[in-house]
């Protein structure tokens, strides 16, 4: 049975202190190596990749409900189910979302009323 992501890091963070720690001769080095093993410490290292793909997904059907507002045609999902993908393709709704936000933001600077738009940005503000 293979170790799940948070043992593999637990066990590298307590090779930090009790190895590399200890070694280490400036406050410098010791207070870096401290920050490191805080930021491991706050990740979600089992379930990152199914919260990757869910925001991923969430963003995707935000976009999809902003109908008229989208320029173009939204990114695919990757054929493959990999965390490389799953970035890649979050990065790229991204850039739509912001593209989208922008166009929003210009409409709504003309037209105050339009809550409909209002509604639309806030939501895309929500999920980005």
């Amino acid at each position: 049975m293979r170790p799940l992501p948070s043992e593999l890091i637990a066990g590298i963070r307590k090779i930090l202190a009790d190895t590399i720690a200890p070694e280490l001769s400036s406050d410098h080095t010791r207070a870096r190596l401290a920050e490191i093993r805080a930021v491991l410490a706050q990740i979600d290292w089992d379930d990152g990749a199914f919260a990757l793909k869910s925001q991923a997904a969430a963003l995707a059907a935000c976009l999809t409900e902003s109908g008229s507002w989208v320029p173009e045609a939204l990114p695919q999902p990757p054929a493959t189910e990999t965390l490389a993908g799953y970035v890649e393709y979050r990065d790229r709704l991204g850039a739509v979302a912001i593209d989208v936000m922008d166009r929003l933001r210009t409409h709504l600077d003309e037209h105050p009323e339009d809550l409909e738009a209002q509604a639309r940005l806030q939501r895309l503000i929500d999920v980005v």
